[in-house]
């Protein structure tokens, strides 16, 4: 089963963060027996608005549903220690306003 979370990061993220963890997902999924190695990958993929968007693929080796939650669940877990040890964090979606003085008059 298709393992795919998507990881928004902040954009104060450095690129020796970005990678770190992208790093760091890779060596985790490349040693867990429960995952098919042969197709995953970490990658920094895209830029948006608000977050700077980290890609990971895997295949967890089973056909259990529950099951694949579980190691799904301890894999989320594994990625958020990944990520506040890399010294960055998560984006959260939110929008700046800028507002301007009324010229003196």
């Amino acid at each position: 089963m298709r393992y795919f979370p998507i990881l928004r990061l902040r954009y104060d993220s450095s690129s020796i963060q970005l990678r770190d963890v992208t790093s760091g997902f890779i060596e985790i999924l490349e040693n867990d027996e429960r995952i098919d190695d042969s197709s995953l990958f970490s990658r920094f993929s895209d830029f948006r608005d608000d977050a700077i968007l980290i890609k990971v693929s895997s295949y967890i080796k089973t056909t259990d549903y529950l099951e694949f939650l579980g190691i799904s669940e301890e894999l989320n877990y594994r990625i958020i220690d990944i990520v506040r040890d890399s010294g960055t964090g998560f984006a959260l979606p939110g929008k700046s306003i800028y507002m301007e003085s009324p010229p003196e008059s």
